[in-house]
Protein backbone atom coordinates (compact mmCIF):
# COMPACT_ATOMS: atom_id res chain seq x y z
CA UNK A 1 0.00 0.00 0.00
CA UNK A 2 1.22 3.17 -0.77
CA UNK A 3 1.80 5.85 1.88
CA UNK A 4 0.44 8.51 -0.61
CA UNK A 5 -2.82 9.80 0.57
CA UNK A 6 -4.99 9.72 -1.87
CA UNK A 7 -3.74 6.22 -3.32
CA UNK A 8 -4.13 4.59 0.71
CA UNK A 9 -7.79 6.01 0.89
CA UNK A 10 -8.25 4.18 -2.66
CA UNK A 11 -6.98 1.29 -1.01
CA UNK A 12 -8.67 1.02 1.75
CA UNK A 13 -11.93 1.41 -0.48
CA UNK A 14 -11.25 -1.49 -2.45
CA UNK A 15 -9.95 -3.72 0.86
CA UNK A 16 -13.17 -2.83 3.09
CA UNK A 17 -16.64 -3.68 1.58
CA UNK A 18 -18.49 -1.29 4.45
CA UNK A 19 -19.20 1.98 3.51
CA UNK A 20 -16.46 4.73 3.88
CA UNK A 21 -17.32 8.42 4.45
CA UNK A 22 -16.31 10.97 1.80
CA UNK A 23 -14.34 12.92 3.95
CA UNK A 24 -12.06 9.82 4.57
CA UNK A 25 -9.83 10.99 1.06
CA UNK A 26 -8.61 13.62 3.06
CA UNK A 27 -7.32 11.03 6.12
CA UNK A 28 -4.72 12.93 7.93
CA UNK A 29 -1.46 11.83 8.92
CA UNK A 30 -1.98 9.85 12.05
CA UNK A 31 -4.35 7.50 10.15
CA UNK A 32 -1.53 7.11 7.88
CA UNK A 33 0.87 5.48 10.48
CA UNK A 34 -1.54 3.14 11.68
CA UNK A 35 -2.43 1.91 8.76
CA UNK A 36 1.35 1.53 8.22
CA UNK A 37 2.07 0.11 11.44
CA UNK A 38 -0.69 -2.30 11.16
CA UNK A 39 0.58 -3.30 8.15
CA UNK A 40 4.11 -3.65 9.57
CA UNK A 41 2.52 -5.90 12.67
CA UNK A 42 1.07 -8.25 9.81
CA UNK A 43 4.35 -8.74 8.24
CA UNK A 44 6.53 -9.26 11.37
CA UNK A 45 4.05 -11.79 12.35
CA UNK A 46 3.18 -13.65 8.97
CA UNK A 47 6.30 -12.71 6.80
CA UNK A 48 6.32 -10.56 3.71
CA UNK A 49 4.67 -13.01 1.63
CA UNK A 50 2.08 -12.75 3.56
CA UNK A 51 1.20 -9.42 2.15
CA UNK A 52 2.30 -10.16 -1.33
CA UNK A 53 -0.39 -13.08 -1.84
CA UNK A 54 -3.15 -11.18 -0.04
CA UNK A 55 -2.82 -7.99 -0.57
CA UNK A 56 -1.11 -7.46 -4.24
CA UNK A 57 -3.02 -9.88 -6.20
CA UNK A 58 -5.48 -7.14 -7.21
CA UNK A 59 -7.69 -9.24 -4.51
CA UNK A 60 -9.81 -7.28 -1.81
CA UNK A 61 -9.46 -8.80 1.71
CA UNK A 62 -13.60 -9.11 1.19
CA UNK A 63 -12.58 -12.01 -1.42
CA UNK A 64 -10.24 -13.87 0.37
CA UNK A 65 -13.78 -14.92 3.12
CA UNK A 66 -14.60 -18.28 3.45
CA UNK A 67 -18.24 -17.78 1.86
CA UNK A 68 -17.07 -15.84 -1.29
CA UNK A 69 -14.19 -18.75 -2.06
CA UNK A 70 -16.79 -21.27 -0.93
CA UNK A 71 -18.63 -19.46 -3.87
CA UNK A 72 -15.73 -19.77 -6.48
CA UNK A 73 -15.55 -23.20 -6.07
CA UNK A 74 -19.66 -23.79 -6.35
CA UNK A 75 -19.63 -21.94 -9.75
CA UNK A 76 -16.65 -24.33 -11.09
CA UNK A 77 -18.20 -27.03 -9.96
CA UNK A 78 -21.68 -25.98 -12.09
CA UNK A 79 -19.04 -24.82 -14.88
CA UNK A 80 -18.01 -28.07 -15.26
CA UNK A 81 -21.19 -30.22 -14.42
CA UNK A 82 -22.12 -28.31 -17.39
CA UNK A 83 -19.71 -28.40 -19.80
CA UNK A 84 -18.93 -24.91 -19.97
CA UNK A 85 -15.75 -22.65 -20.76
CA UNK A 86 -14.75 -20.13 -17.38
CA UNK A 87 -13.73 -16.84 -18.91
CA UNK A 88 -12.42 -13.37 -17.58
CA UNK A 89 -12.22 -10.00 -17.35
CA UNK A 90 -10.54 -6.98 -15.76
CA UNK A 91 -12.23 -3.78 -14.90
CA UNK A 92 -10.02 -0.85 -14.80
CA UNK A 93 -10.29 1.16 -11.24
CA UNK A 94 -14.02 -1.15 -11.08
CA UNK A 95 -15.05 0.71 -8.05
CA UNK A 96 -14.92 4.36 -9.89
CA UNK A 97 -17.59 3.11 -12.05
CA UNK A 98 -20.32 2.60 -9.43
CA UNK A 99 -23.20 5.70 -9.82
CA UNK A 100 -23.00 6.94 -6.31
CA UNK A 101 -26.58 8.72 -4.99
CA UNK A 102 -25.03 10.07 -1.90
CA UNK A 103 -21.98 11.45 -0.68
CA UNK A 104 -19.32 8.38 0.17
CA UNK A 105 -17.61 5.79 -1.43
CA UNK A 106 -18.20 2.01 -1.30
CA UNK A 107 -18.22 -1.08 -3.41
CA UNK A 108 -21.35 -2.13 -3.20
CA UNK A 109 -22.55 0.72 -5.32
CA UNK A 110 -20.33 -1.04 -8.34
CA UNK A 111 -21.48 -4.38 -7.61
CA UNK A 112 -25.22 -3.00 -7.97
CA UNK A 113 -24.83 -1.42 -11.04
CA UNK A 114 -22.43 -4.15 -12.73
CA UNK A 115 -25.49 -6.59 -11.88
CA UNK A 116 -28.00 -4.72 -13.29
CA UNK A 117 -26.48 -4.77 -16.29
CA UNK A 118 -25.24 -7.93 -16.54
CA UNK A 119 -28.85 -9.38 -15.95
CA UNK A 120 -30.56 -6.83 -18.35
CA UNK A 121 -28.50 -7.87 -21.51
CA UNK A 122 -28.24 -11.67 -21.07
CA UNK A 123 -25.45 -14.12 -20.92
CA UNK A 124 -24.17 -14.87 -24.70
CA UNK A 125 -20.41 -14.36 -24.31
CA UNK A 126 -19.34 -12.66 -27.02
CA UNK A 127 -22.09 -10.38 -27.34
CA UNK A 128 -21.84 -9.17 -23.51
CA UNK A 129 -17.88 -8.87 -23.46
CA UNK A 130 -18.44 -6.43 -26.21
CA UNK A 131 -21.61 -4.62 -24.81
CA UNK A 132 -19.30 -4.64 -20.94
CA UNK A 133 -16.51 -2.74 -22.82
CA UNK A 134 -18.94 -0.39 -24.28
CA UNK A 135 -19.98 0.40 -20.80
CA UNK A 136 -16.58 0.01 -18.82
CA UNK A 137 -13.40 0.12 -18.87
CA UNK A 138 -12.19 -3.52 -19.07
CA UNK A 139 -9.76 -5.94 -20.36
CA UNK A 140 -10.74 -9.18 -21.97
CA UNK A 141 -8.03 -12.12 -20.57
CA UNK A 142 -10.02 -14.70 -22.14
CA UNK A 143 -10.11 -18.29 -21.15
CA UNK A 144 -9.10 -18.07 -17.29
CA UNK A 145 -5.80 -19.78 -16.06
CA UNK A 146 -4.87 -18.13 -12.92
CA UNK A 147 -7.73 -16.43 -10.70
CA UNK A 148 -7.26 -15.93 -6.80
CA UNK A 149 -4.03 -17.26 -7.27
CA UNK A 150 -5.36 -20.27 -8.39
CA UNK A 151 -4.35 -21.93 -11.41
CA UNK A 152 -7.24 -23.42 -13.65
CA UNK A 153 -6.75 -26.34 -15.93
CA UNK A 154 -9.43 -27.76 -17.92
CA UNK A 155 -9.65 -31.10 -18.36
CA UNK A 156 -11.43 -33.93 -20.45
CA UNK A 157 -13.97 -34.46 -17.68
CA UNK A 158 -14.30 -30.66 -16.36
CA UNK A 159 -11.70 -28.63 -14.45
CA UNK A 160 -8.94 -29.07 -12.12
CA UNK A 161 -7.75 -26.50 -9.55
CA UNK A 162 -4.14 -26.12 -8.37
CA UNK A 163 -1.29 -24.11 -6.53
CA UNK A 164 1.72 -26.15 -6.81
CA UNK A 165 3.35 -22.64 -7.96
CA UNK A 166 2.81 -21.15 -4.15
CA UNK A 167 3.43 -24.51 -2.27
CA UNK A 168 6.98 -24.53 -4.26
CA UNK A 169 7.91 -20.94 -3.62
CA UNK A 170 6.55 -21.53 -0.05
CA UNK A 171 8.95 -24.56 0.51
CA UNK A 172 12.07 -22.74 -1.53
CA UNK A 173 11.83 -20.18 0.76
CA UNK A 174 12.13 -21.88 4.24
CA UNK A 175 14.50 -24.53 2.62
CA UNK A 176 12.02 -27.36 2.93
CA UNK A 177 12.17 -27.92 -0.93
CA UNK A 178 14.65 -30.97 -1.01
CA UNK A 179 13.51 -32.78 2.10
CA UNK A 180 11.85 -36.43 1.77
CA UNK A 181 8.04 -36.48 1.01
CA UNK A 182 6.06 -38.33 3.41
CA UNK A 183 2.57 -40.14 2.56
CA UNK A 184 0.31 -38.69 5.31
CA UNK A 185 0.44 -35.01 6.91
CA UNK A 186 0.46 -36.12 10.24
CA UNK A 187 1.32 -38.87 12.69
CA UNK A 188 -1.77 -39.97 15.03
CA UNK A 189 -0.22 -41.69 17.76
CA UNK A 190 1.58 -37.97 18.43
CA UNK A 191 -0.80 -35.84 20.89
CA UNK A 192 0.33 -32.06 21.34
CA UNK A 193 0.11 -30.13 24.31
CA UNK A 194 0.92 -26.44 25.32
CA UNK A 195 4.24 -25.21 25.67
CA UNK A 196 5.18 -24.12 29.09
CA UNK A 197 8.50 -22.93 28.27
CA UNK A 198 10.01 -20.56 25.98
CA UNK A 199 8.90 -20.80 22.07
CA UNK A 200 11.01 -21.75 19.70
CA UNK A 201 11.37 -19.72 16.59
CA UNK A 202 7.81 -18.15 17.16
CA UNK A 203 8.08 -15.89 14.15
CA UNK A 204 9.14 -18.27 11.58
CA UNK A 205 6.30 -20.49 12.60
CA UNK A 206 4.04 -17.66 12.82
CA UNK A 207 5.27 -17.24 9.45
CA UNK A 208 4.69 -20.47 7.83
CA UNK A 209 1.45 -20.80 9.15
CA UNK A 210 0.26 -17.72 7.46
CA UNK A 211 1.30 -19.45 4.20
CA UNK A 212 -0.04 -23.18 4.50
CA UNK A 213 -3.32 -21.20 5.66
CA UNK A 214 -3.70 -19.45 2.62
CA UNK A 215 -3.12 -23.17 0.79
CA UNK A 216 -5.60 -25.42 2.75
CA UNK A 217 -8.91 -22.46 2.34
CA UNK A 218 -8.28 -22.15 -1.13
CA UNK A 219 -7.39 -25.80 -2.91
CA UNK A 220 -6.16 -28.01 0.24
CA UNK A 221 -8.85 -29.41 2.28
CA UNK A 222 -6.42 -32.34 3.13
CA UNK A 223 -4.21 -30.45 5.19
CA UNK A 224 -6.92 -28.82 7.16
CA UNK A 225 -7.30 -31.25 10.24
CA UNK A 226 -3.54 -30.79 10.51
CA UNK A 227 -3.35 -26.91 10.10
CA UNK A 228 -6.13 -26.38 12.77
CA UNK A 229 -4.20 -28.24 15.14
CA UNK A 230 -0.84 -26.63 14.09
CA UNK A 231 -1.99 -23.38 14.64
CA UNK A 232 -3.28 -23.63 18.24
CA UNK A 233 0.22 -23.21 19.18
CA UNK A 234 1.28 -20.14 17.09
CA UNK A 235 1.81 -18.35 20.12
CA UNK A 236 4.50 -20.63 21.96
CA UNK A 237 5.80 -23.59 19.33
CA UNK A 238 8.36 -25.58 20.83
CA UNK A 239 9.93 -28.94 19.39
CA UNK A 240 7.64 -31.17 19.63
CA UNK A 241 5.43 -28.84 17.51
CA UNK A 242 7.99 -28.10 14.96
CA UNK A 243 8.49 -31.65 14.18
CA UNK A 244 4.81 -31.99 13.54
CA UNK A 245 5.33 -29.17 11.39
CA UNK A 246 7.91 -30.47 9.56
CA UNK A 247 5.92 -33.68 8.76
CA UNK A 248 2.88 -31.37 7.04
CA UNK A 249 5.92 -29.49 5.01
CA UNK A 250 7.48 -33.13 3.79
CA UNK A 251 3.40 -33.91 3.16
CA UNK A 252 3.18 -30.62 0.90
CA UNK A 253 6.63 -31.81 -0.78
CA UNK A 254 5.53 -34.80 -2.04
CA UNK A 255 1.89 -33.57 -2.85
CA UNK A 256 2.72 -30.09 -4.25
CA UNK A 257 1.20 -31.16 -7.74
CA UNK A 258 -1.74 -32.54 -6.96
CA UNK A 259 -5.12 -30.92 -8.05
CA UNK A 260 -8.29 -30.19 -6.36
CA UNK A 261 -10.81 -32.00 -9.10
CA UNK A 262 -14.36 -31.11 -10.63
CA UNK A 263 -16.25 -33.48 -13.34
CA UNK A 264 -18.98 -33.72 -15.04
CA UNK A 265 -20.93 -35.67 -12.33
CA UNK A 266 -24.55 -35.38 -11.42
CA UNK A 267 -25.07 -32.19 -9.46
CA UNK A 268 -26.25 -33.70 -6.54
CA UNK A 269 -25.17 -31.44 -3.14
CA UNK A 270 -24.17 -33.88 -0.02
CA UNK A 271 -21.80 -33.58 3.06
CA UNK A 272 -19.92 -35.39 5.01
CA UNK A 273 -18.86 -35.00 8.94
CA UNK A 274 -17.15 -36.25 11.69
CA UNK A 275 -15.73 -35.77 14.62
CA UNK A 276 -12.46 -36.84 17.22
CA UNK A 277 -12.67 -36.74 20.58
CA UNK A 278 -10.14 -34.89 22.76
CA UNK A 279 -6.63 -35.55 21.59
CA UNK A 280 -4.56 -33.13 22.76
CA UNK A 281 -3.73 -33.89 26.98
CA UNK A 282 -4.22 -29.99 27.61
CA UNK A 283 -7.18 -29.75 25.69
CA UNK A 284 -10.96 -30.08 26.64
CA UNK A 285 -12.68 -29.40 23.86
CA UNK A 286 -13.01 -31.94 20.78
CA UNK A 287 -12.55 -30.91 16.74
CA UNK A 288 -15.26 -31.05 14.06
CA UNK A 289 -14.77 -31.06 10.36
CA UNK A 290 -16.92 -31.43 7.19
CA UNK A 291 -16.84 -31.28 3.87
CA UNK A 292 -19.24 -30.92 1.18
CA UNK A 293 -19.50 -31.61 -2.45
CA UNK A 294 -20.93 -30.68 -5.47
CA UNK A 295 -20.94 -33.21 -8.42
CA UNK A 296 -18.24 -34.67 -6.09
CA UNK A 297 -16.18 -32.10 -6.33
CA UNK A 298 -14.75 -30.41 -2.92
CA UNK A 299 -16.61 -26.97 -2.55
CA UNK A 300 -16.26 -26.28 1.28
CA UNK A 301 -15.02 -27.86 4.04
CA UNK A 302 -13.54 -26.48 7.23
CA UNK A 303 -12.12 -28.19 10.71
CA UNK A 304 -12.19 -26.58 13.70
CA UNK A 305 -12.15 -27.01 17.59
CA UNK A 306 -15.21 -27.06 19.13
CA UNK A 307 -16.52 -23.73 20.95
CA UNK A 308 -18.09 -25.97 23.60
CA UNK A 309 -17.48 -29.14 25.62
CA UNK A 310 -19.09 -32.35 24.63
CA UNK A 311 -20.22 -35.22 27.10
CA UNK A 312 -20.26 -37.81 25.22
CA UNK A 313 -19.53 -39.55 21.58
CA UNK A 314 -22.87 -38.54 20.57
CA UNK A 315 -22.94 -34.74 21.52
CA UNK A 316 -19.46 -33.95 20.06
CA UNK A 317 -20.44 -36.12 16.64
CA UNK A 318 -23.60 -33.86 17.02
CA UNK A 319 -22.26 -30.55 17.34
CA UNK A 320 -19.84 -31.46 13.90
CA UNK A 321 -23.60 -32.67 12.57
CA UNK A 322 -24.97 -29.31 13.18
CA UNK A 323 -22.17 -27.44 12.23
CA UNK A 324 -22.43 -28.62 8.72
CA UNK A 325 -25.64 -28.31 8.68
CA UNK A 326 -25.84 -24.72 9.13
CA UNK A 327 -22.68 -24.93 5.95
CA UNK A 328 -24.83 -26.98 4.00
CA UNK A 329 -28.02 -25.04 4.68
CA UNK A 330 -26.23 -21.77 3.20
CA UNK A 331 -25.18 -23.34 -0.28
CA UNK A 332 -28.14 -24.73 -0.66
CA UNK A 333 -29.34 -21.01 -0.62
CA UNK A 334 -26.57 -20.29 -2.89
CA UNK A 335 -27.20 -22.39 -5.50
CA UNK A 336 -31.23 -21.18 -5.38
CA UNK A 337 -30.04 -18.13 -6.36
CA UNK A 338 -27.91 -19.46 -9.68
CA UNK A 339 -30.07 -19.56 -12.64
CA UNK A 340 -28.03 -22.26 -13.96
CA UNK A 341 -28.95 -24.59 -10.84
CA UNK A 342 -32.51 -23.96 -12.49
CA UNK A 343 -34.77 -25.31 -9.94
CA UNK A 344 -35.69 -25.12 -6.15
CA UNK A 345 -33.65 -26.21 -3.17
CA UNK A 346 -33.41 -29.57 -2.73
CA UNK A 347 -33.08 -31.96 0.42
CA UNK A 348 -29.24 -31.95 1.28
CA UNK A 349 -27.87 -35.80 2.06
CA UNK A 350 -25.46 -35.27 5.12
CA UNK A 351 -23.71 -38.33 6.17
CA UNK A 352 -22.20 -39.31 9.82
CA UNK A 353 -20.72 -42.61 11.17
CA UNK A 354 -22.12 -42.23 14.83
CA UNK A 355 -25.94 -44.09 14.73
CA UNK A 356 -26.49 -42.28 17.98
CA UNK A 357 -26.37 -38.68 16.49
CA UNK A 358 -28.58 -39.34 13.53
CA UNK A 359 -30.80 -40.90 16.00
CA UNK A 360 -30.53 -37.67 17.87
CA UNK A 361 -31.45 -35.71 15.08
CA UNK A 362 -34.15 -37.71 13.43
CA UNK A 363 -36.04 -37.56 16.60
CA UNK A 364 -38.62 -34.53 16.79
CA UNK A 365 -38.29 -34.78 20.31
CA UNK A 366 -35.18 -33.09 20.04
CA UNK A 367 -35.88 -30.94 16.77
CA UNK A 368 -39.46 -29.15 17.94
Amino acid sequence: MSSDVSNNASTSMSINSHIVPYSSITANEHENKLRRSKRRRIEASFGPDFITTFLTENVDLDVLSDELIATFRTLVALAAIHNLVIHQMDVQMAFLNGDLELDLYTSKQWYEKFNSTLVGNGFVINEIKNFWSSKFEMKDLGETDVILGIKIKRTPNGFSLSQSHYIEKMLKRFNFIDVAPVRTPCDPSIHLRKNKESSISQTEYAKIIGSVIFFMNYTRCDIAYVVSRLSRYTHNPNGEHWNAFHRLLRYLRGTMDWHLHFNKFFAVLEGFCDANWVTDYDKVSSTSGYVLTLGAGAISWKSSKQTCIARSNMEFEFIALELAEQEAEWLRNLLADVPLWGRQASPVSLHCDTHAAIGVAKNSMYNE
